[in-house]
């Protein structure tokens, strides 16, 4: 087991290689120009070429993208006269006219406050850089000059959490009513089930989300229509996911007002997943039920309930499982238009802005990280079979 998952962990390297060179490609051959969005239509053209060669716009693709990857790195030799102490106690080196100082998280990491340079200890020398995903630095967004990493730890949890909710919300109710139109195929259980699940998939998001704002919160004025929480209500953040930073408070009002919130955003993004999983599970349940081994279960005269969830679910939950995993990377990404509508503060939102201004760095960086989330979910899709079917084995 440990060996299939060290080896999937590896063959993810060149998928997002390969994602990170095609989201490049395509972000930067969209029709647009970063340095006109930041300036203004109204702009000279040698402002323009300015504020483009400080962006770093006119030199290659492949420079670009070795820039973003990698960012400004080198190799500093080090030697021991060269560090010294400040007045503040700070052990710190002059590299090129900056001031590097040691980290006081970590021994072998210095950074500079001034530029971001950070360098790590090697040997007799460091290794310095300043951006880089490779180094965990997304770089800095070209609309406010603003760290892409700290926005994302500031944005991302609004999307996690709104994505966690959704997807309950999918499970919890597609899974059941897939196995009772199963059950009761051809009945008006399964009618009303399967006409719900293809009107749940052909309505857009867009759409469902102005309808439920109308109806609920305009006409009905039981849930609020956007943000995460009321003016007035305040919320010890620990976490970021505001359902459970009130939980481990014990703030009972940021709770009741934060689960309102999120109610008819929830609803709006899971109602296609929750359609998929409705299908799935009932196409699953009905190949189950036909075959040989839940027949012979009912002859010896187990009962329904026991035939039902003890030998069909099991087995009919695999495809079911791998229906959820995949629908994680559309809930991440139908959040885009969900966020949008509901004025959600999530990575949709933002990456809806950073699109319309060309913002590179955020659209790039975002997408990376749904890449890996979306790898690292469907690698423990995979191992989970194993835990549904015995049978299997990863060797």
């Amino acid at each position: 087991m440990l060996r299939y998952i060290a080896r999937r962990l590896v063959a993810t390297i060149p998928v997002l290689f390969g994602v990170s060179v095609l989201v490049f490609s395509f972000v930067h051959l969209i029709p647009g120009d970063p340095a006109v969005a930041l300036l203004g239509e109204r702009a000279t053209q040698e402002n323009v070429e300015r504020m483009r060669e400080q962006m770093g716009l006119n030199d290659p693709l492949y420079v670009q993208y070795i820039r973003f990857l990698i960012g400004k790195t080198s190799f500093v030799a080090i030697s021991e006269d060269m560090t010294y102490t400040t007045r503040s106690g700070d052990k710190c080196i002059e590299l090129e006219d900056d001031l590097v100082c040691k980290s006081k998280v970590s021994d072998t990491t210095w950074q500079s406050a001034q530029t971001g340079l950070t360098c790590s200890r090697v040997g007799s020398g460091m290794i310095c850089h300043l951006g880089g995903v490779l180094w965990g630095d997304l770089g800095r967004s070209i609309h406010g000059n603003i760290p892409v990493t700290l926005e994302l730890k500031r944005r991302f949890p609004a999307t996690v959490e709104l994505s966690i909710v959704a997807m309950i919300i999918a499970v919890t109710i597609g899974i059941p009513a897939g196995v009772f139109s199963a059950l009761y195929r051809n009945s008006i259980i399964d009618t009303a089930t399967m006409l719900g699940a293809l009107t749940g998939v052909s309505m857009p998001i867009f759409w469902l989300g102005i309808l439920l704002m109308w109806l609920f919160g305009l006409v009905l004025g039981w849930l609020p229509t956007g943000s995460r929480l009321s003016v007035g209500v305040e919320l010890k953040t620990i976490t970021n996911l505001y359902i459970l930073d009130s939980i481990l408070t014990g703030n009972g009002e940021a709770l009741i007002d934060s689960v309102k919130h999120i109610i008819l955003p929830s609803i709006a993004l899971a109602t296609i997943p929750l359609s998929i999983i409705a299908r799935m599970t009932r196409s699953s349940m009905l190949e189950i039920l036909g075959q040989d081994y839940v027949r012979t279960a009912h002859a010896k005269g187990l009962s329904p309930r026991v035939v039902v969830v003890r030998h069909a679910m099991r087995n009919a939950m695999m495809p079911v499982v791998t229906i959820v995993g995949l629908q994680i990377g559309s809930l991440l990404a139908g959040a885009i238009l969900t966020e949008t509508v509901f004025s959600w503060p999530g990575i949709g939102k933002w990456v809806f802005d950073a699109i319309s201004g060309r913002d590179y760095p955020i659209v790039q960086s975002v997408t990376l990280i749904i890449t890996v989330i979306f790898v690292l979910v469907n690698l423990l899709v995979d191992i989970s079979y194993a835990f549904l079917n015995p049978r299997i084995r990863y060797q």
